[in-house]
């Protein structure tokens, strides 16, 4: 119990938050030599100790909540997690099994994890890109238009907790759509105000120093908002 109750004063700055209104009391009560205050058991078989006293003042005296991180077996002391006082935050977490600390994983660490893999890849069975944007130069070989569009990482998408942030880099992709498709979005690419949205399978292309694009789907915004408001 000694033990349990200066970890709470250390965590919980009891000392410091309650020393000019409970303190004194304290001290006056459990000095062996200075004090002549005493009080009996509830019994009165005989004389409660400095300690005793101590403790009796700790229990009726300090405020509910800080009671109750002092006197509370550590799995029970997270049920009600009020903060002491006003500004101050709770230091006991909810639950008892509070969740180990995970290392942080940088973009570095990529690395090692690949070698640690080595040849033990698995399989995917389905890739799939989107591009969201604007083409630029447009080139029109008949059967097949190429474009080429680039993203500059400046916006990065806010990632989940834990995934690694990449390093801010210029990735090509080169887009390659068959005519038929074009036809239907030719009028939107022309439109600044317009913005393209093209999926299909990814493949790199080192030749290129970019990412190959093979469209299978091909719309803009506009095209999507006109279709929703045809229902």
């Amino acid at each position: 119990m000694r033990v349990l109750l200066a970890e709470t004063i250390k965590r919980t700055s009891v000392g410091s938050v309650y020393q000019s209104s409970l303190c004194p009391v304290f001290f006056n009560c459990s000095g062996s030599k200075s004090s002549r205050l005493w009080m009996m058991l509830p019994d009165q078989s005989r004389r409660r100790t400095a300690g005793g006293i101590f403790f009796y003042l700790i229990r009726t005296k300090t405020p509910k909540q800080l009671r109750g991180r002092i006197f509370l077996a550590p799995q029970n002391q997270g049920k009600s997690a009020q903060p002491l006082m006003p500004g101050v935050s709770p230091t006991q977490p909810k639950s008892g099994n509070s969740a180990p600390v995970q290392p942080v994983f940088t973009w570095e660490d990529r690395i090692a994890a690949l070698e640690e893999i080595g040849a033990e890849k698995g399989r995917a069975s389905t890739v799939k890109i989107t591009l969201i944007g604007q083409p630029g130069k447009v080139i029109d070989r008949g059967a097949c238009v190429v474009l080429s569009m680039q993203d500059t990482g400046e916006k990065t998408p806010a990632l989940p907790k834990g995934v690694p942030v990449p390093p801010r880099q210029v990735t090509t992709y080169t887009v390659y759509i068959g005519a038929k498709q074009w036809k239907n979005v030719v009028a939107a690419a022309n439109d600044p105000e317009d913005t393209l949205i093209v999926e299909g399978f990814p493949q790199t292309d080192s030749k290129t120093a970019s990412i190959a694009v093979f469209a299978s789907n091909v719309t803009s915004k506009k095209l999507q908002r006109a279709k929703r408001e045809a229902g």
